[in-house]
């Protein structure tokens, strides 16, 4: 009988423990992540609805306008490497809540420019503001979600950059031509001060978080999630660089980025000016196809996600599952 009572206290799977767990916080990190993401994508986008209003309005030229469009991603590339280590250094919720606030005041203050001196440096002033937001949205997933999570947890807050701009484009093109195309960037600027705001106050490394539970803190450091690298401070060294480039991964990641972001650009700069000026379709139709390719997107990569977690799970090796999404959308 001895035997037969103890059978039942056999410890579950950790895929249904974690159905049981008193909290699960990282999920309310997760959609904090995906509300940033949405705003960081609706003011890089928010200049490409007001383009055609602002290049009329400034006497802007088709040169002046992609070196405008174009400004943003200089310093965001160049400020890409030591964002990540200021990130590394201060941890998301500094590094994100800072950010956050800084490119959201660049925002609003295109609402007041008078010429294209004003509007160029405000746009490498936002890339440069919004170099770290990626690198933190890394690092919260990775110190908030076990390895078997983490694919569909990126894909959700990745998702982020299609669906604010499928959602808010037809709001935006509102704005411009009720209001004038300088409330696009009143209202989007203010609404990112708000959130940065909002960040700072609800955001917290896992350790540092006295609302998760022990049991949800145990669970998300057993499945990989580096919970106490969170505290830890590494030295940074250039020659790590130069390490990095050694690896056929790295180059393989940086390949296919500049593949996807160079199409990406497109549809966040130029795509509504090419059918306002070239196409000559009403604001209406300008709205609807503006935000079909950003709705395909958002279903790809959070099927992506889902079935690459899936496969995991199946047992499959984490370089195929991860590999095998990134295959079939480069198809």
């Amino acid at each position: 009988m001895a035997n037969t009572t103890a059978a039942p206290t056999v410890a579950a799977p950790a895929a249904v423990a974690a159905t049981r767990l008193p909290t699960r916080r990282r999920y309310l990190m997760l959609s904090l992540l995906l509300i940033a993401t949405i705003i960081n994508f609706v003011d890089r986008v928010n200049i490409s609805i007001a383009a055609p209003f602002m290049a009329k309005d400034l006497g802007l030229d088709k040169v002046q306008m992609g070196l405008v469009f174009s400004a943003f991603a200089w310093t965001y590339a160049i400020a890409l490497i030591p964002a990540g280590f200021v990130a590394d250094r201060f941890g998301s919720r500094w590094t994100y809540g800072v950010s956050l606030i800084t490119w959201s005041a660049a925002t609003m203050a295109q609402g007041l420019v008078g010429g294209f001196a004003s509007l160029f440096g405000l746009r490498l002033a936002i890339g440069t503001m919004e170099a770290p937001a990626f690198p933190a949205n890394s690092r919260a997933v990775t110190v908030w979600f076990p390895a078997r999570e983490r694919g569909l947890a990126n894909s959700i807050y990745l998702c982020g950059q299609y669906v604010g701009t499928a959602l808010f484009t037809g709001g935006l093109l509102w704005l411009a031509t009720t209001w004038g195309w300088r409330h696009v960037f009143y209202t989007t600027g203010v609404v990112g001060v708000v959130f940065g705001i909002v960040w700072l106050y609800v955001y917290r490394d896992p350790l540092q978080c006295k609302k998760v539970s022990k049991e949800e803190l145990q669970y998300i450091e057993d499945g990989g999630a580096l919970v106490k690298s969170s505290q830890q401070r590494t030295r940074f060294n250039w020659r790590q660089i130069a390490e990095l480039f050694r690896y056929r991964q790295v180059w393989a990641i940086c390949i296919g980025k500049f593949a996807s972001t160079s199409a990406l650009y497109f549809f966040l700069t130029w795509f509504p000016t090419y059918l306002i000026e070239e196409r000559h379709i009403t604001m209406i139709k300008v709205g609807f196809f503006s935000i079909l390719p950003f709705i395909g997107a958002t279903c790809g990569i959070l099927l992506a996600g889902s079935v690459s977690d899936w496969l995991i799970r199946r047992g499959v090796s984490l370089s195929f599952a991860r590999k095998l999404p990134l295959g079939q959308a480069r198809c």
